[in-house]
């Protein structure tokens, strides 16, 4: 049996002709790849951009790392999707494994994060492949299932929250808040299509509440806690302080000892102070991670406050702030068509640290240097790659299939909304990144594999014509 199939075409003339054209070439989708290329390129010339005052070559990095994840796009798309359906539990497993290997001597630790697996002279990032393992996991569980209603749907809620919890902790350990995070729509998305009762959605709605509640609490202790301590070291007068306690409704650090309450109250001076005790009050302060029940570092905590309360966490913005301040700058200085490609200043000048311009921020790069028409520009390519993801799920032959289309839609969706909403001081500073776009090898082959993993669903969704 022939391998080609003829379709009928009329010429100019009227005659009927004969071409043909490989099925596995008419089943392929070129809309993703072609905007994926279309992104990475921007990415290679605004990463070289931003490293322009450091002659950096992160943008020859990059093309490595892009060059082995087409690799990795056309071999697995060229795989049947149910390969993964059959081995779920052993991808599922293999990330985990990555995961815990950061506890090995592999593991790599930098500013206090032990996030990356050294290899020689190369590192891998095992977060971005759990997410993978994860999300097929979770479609594979999923599909297999019959979701009622909230009551009869308790069971594979437990084994669902039971999947996504192991990585989750494995990666908020490390700590990586970010990338814990982004798991949580794409379980409430692969929920959703598989129609699980309204009733567990506003239930999860309420308890979001609930935990934002909790969080800007604590958001708010942590910020009386850190004033406190800066009177102590004599950085804060009373007076500010006192300010402070006002305008916020809060009272004075409790748990302080009889002395050092006193002074943060100013019913007792310094000197006074260090007459009456040996111990610096710094000491006696200790760490505010010690007093609070919520597993979070400080330095995440100053991320969220001074997205909150920037003017009482960073009032002069040089500090936790620094970052997204020099970004809305950029944001802003770029008009409505931008300085032109090399000509930004922010990263150039060294205001926006190029560890961060060309990963992170690398949306704030972009925004300086094309405008708001550059902008607009990359969000409607994200926009027709999301939706023709999610098209290519409105056409898988199976619930398998479509929840691995609806999964990989949403994580990026996460990514570009959260990113450029961090860079436009409309979202907390988050470790993450733009899909192709911003610098990162693992990322890079991570966003590559789901989106082989989408083109392997369009292809085996449709019969041979």
């Amino acid at each position: 049996m022939s391998t080609f199939s003829n379709t009928p075409v009329r010429s100019a003339h009227g005659a009927l002709m004969t071409t043909y054209r490989s099925p596995t070439v008419r089943r392929v989708d070129w809309i993703n790849p072609i905007v994926l290329g279309v992104i990475a390129t921007l990415g290679i010339f605004f990463i070289k951009s931003a490293q322009r005052a450091s002659n950096g070559n992160q943008w020859e990095q990059q093309l490595v790392w892009l060059a082995l994840g087409a690799a990795l796009y056309v071999a697995l798309s060229t795989v049947d999707y149910h390969v993964w359906m059959k081995n779920a539990w052993l991808v599922y497993l293999g990330s985990i494994v990555l995961l815990l290997l950061l506890w090995s001597p592999l593991g790599e630790v930098r500013s206090g994060a032990r996030r990356w697996l050294g290899f020689g002279s190369y590192t891998v990032q095992p977060s971005e492949f759990a997410k993978i393992g994860t999300l097929v996991m979770l479609a594979f569980v999923l599909a297999k299932s019959e979701l009622g209603s909230f009551r009869d749907s308790l069971a594979m809620l437990g084994k669902v929250a039971a999947i996504v919890a192991v990585p989750m902790m494995l990666i908020f350990l490390q700590p990586d808040l970010g990338s814990s995070l982004a798991l949580f729509p794409t379980v409430f998305a692969l929920l959703y299509v598989s129609n699980l009762s309204a009733r567990f959605f506003v239930t999860v709605f309420g308890l979001f509440l609930a935990a934002l509640f909790v969080l800007k609490t604590d958001i708010k202790n942590y910020e009386n806690y850190y004033q406190a301590g800066q009177v102590i070291m004599g950085k804060t007068s009373f007076l500010d302080y006192d300010h402070f306690l006002e305008k916020n409704g809060l009272q004075p650090v409790a748990g302080l000892g009889p002395y050092t309450a006193k002074v943060v109250s100013s019913k007792l001076t310094m000197r006074q102070y260090n007459e009456a005790n040996q111990v610096a009050p710094a000491v006696v302060l200790g760490s505010y991670e010690k007093q609070s029940w919520l597993p979070l570092k400080n330095y995440q905590r100053d991320r969220i406050a001074s997205f909150l309360d920037p003017e009482d966490v960073d009032p002069q913005g040089i500090g936790v702030a620094w970052n997204q301040k020099q970004s809305q700058i950029a944001v802003g200085t770029g008009g409505l068509t931008g300085k032109g490609y090399e000509n930004g200043t922010q990263a150039r000048l060294g205001y926006l640290p190029s560890k961060v311009a060309t990963s992170d921020f690398i949306m704030a790069v972009f925004l300086e240097e094309t405008g708001f028409i550059g902008g607009l520009a990359i969000i409607s390519l994200y926009a027709i790659l999301l939706g023709n993801t999610l098209r290519i799920a409105w056409i898988a032959r199976d619930r398998f299939g479509r929840l691995l289309c609806v999964g990989v839609a949403v994580l990026f969706m996460v990514h570009v909304f959260v990113n450029i909403g961090m860079v436009q001081g409309l979202m907390p500073v988050k470790g993450i990144p733009l899909p192709l776009l911003s610098y990162g090898g693992s990322f890079v082959l991570g966003c590559c594999i789901l989106m082989g993993l989408v083109q392997s669903v369009h292809r085996f969704s449709r019969e041979a014509v």
